[in-house]
């Protein structure tokens, strides 16, 4: 039904077109307001069923890319369809047509950018993000050119998108993210706690986001501040085993409570998958020391305090 819905609607615009020509010029007003109209409608509905029938979709876009070149979505919806597909080629000469059509940059060149850099080519997707960014500057595409800048180890210049583009943006989480992982890289624990901190409130209650927030807590020596956190995390993700093993060495080592480091390690080896050699000589360690049980003879060493 929605691909005859499609034959339909392709044959009216198909009318309005062919008789633009013929009306005077009130009348080619309403009909490239009714074509516009029909074309918004027929992006609805092929966006609705691409999922179902891609064929069906990129028929349609097809079309609309045809009738009225100016329409940059058609090219784009399609590209996106082709790299979903895997196929770069096509998702290529797509999203060059859409952003040849002047798309916004947080469109078609950020596609293009995820595009080139997942094909190893990083130094590509830069520069088609910083061509689409001189006709007009839009957080997204920023926060990608940022991203892009970040990965090739281009840190400075990272840190000036990012900050740029959280002037357009303050409430973007990724920004806080992806600013506290450069400035926990770089040793400055307590600015990455702050970004990270302000990721969370924005939005990203992820397990990464947490996780990030509660080893900068950690490198700042806050351990009562970092086990709230990694509780939290337990919280939203009981089945992750990392938390439980980063909590019983701050148990350990830094309050000497042994008791719940041993029911922490033992908590990260039930979740954690494989063998663990060092977090069950820890457990030993940390039950001996808390009275519940004789180390094994060839012993080992606690935990020396690193969390991870």
């Amino acid at each position: 039904m929605r691909l005859r819905r499609f034959i339909v609607i392709i044959a009216a615009l198909a009318a309005l077109a062919g008789c633009a020509s013929m009306r005077d010029t009130a009348e080619d007003h309403e009909g490239a307001r009714q074509l516009a109209a029909q074309i918004d409608e027929l992006l609805v509905s092929a966006y609705d069923v691409a999922k179902d029938n891609p064929e069906g979709a990129l028929g349609v876009y097809r079309h609309i890319a045809a009738l009225d070149p100016s329409r940059w979505e058609a090219n784009f919806n399609a590209g996106l369809i082709y790299m979903k597909r895997g196929d770069r080629e096509k998702a290529e000469k797509e999203l060059l047509e859409a952003h040849e059509r002047k798309s916004p940059a947080d469109k078609a060149a950020s596609a293009l950018g995820v595009l080139y850099h997942a094909a190893g080519k990083t130094g590509k997707a830069i520069n088609v993000l910083e061509s689409a960014l001189s006709n007009g500057r839009s957080a997204p595409a920023l926060i990608n050119l940022a991203y892009l800048k970040q990965s090739a180890g281009k840190t400075d210049e990272a840190v000036k998108l990012y900050m740029e583009a959280e002037a357009l943006d303050p409430a973007n989480p990724i920004i806080h993210y992806n600013l506290g992982l450069l400035l926990y890289k770089t040793g400055q624990y307590e600015k990455s706690a702050s970004r990270f901190e302000k990721a969370i409130v924005a939005g990203k209650k992820d397990g990464v986001a947490i996780e990030a927030y509660a080893l900068s807590l950690i490198k700042l020596r806050k351990y009562e501040e970092a086990l709230v956190v990694l509780k939290q995390l337990n919280q939203l993700d009981p089945a992750a085993a990392i938390p439980y093993k980063n909590m019983g060495i701050i148990y350990e080592v830094f309050f000497g409570d042994y008791a719940n480091a041993e029911s922490n390690y033992s908590g990260y080896l039930s979740k954690a998958k494989g063998f663990h050699p060092d977090v069950e000589a820890w457990t030993e360690v940390v039950k001996a020391k808390a009275g519940h049980a004789v180390p094994r003879a060839a012993g080992g060493a606690g935990a020396q305090g690193t969390a991870q």
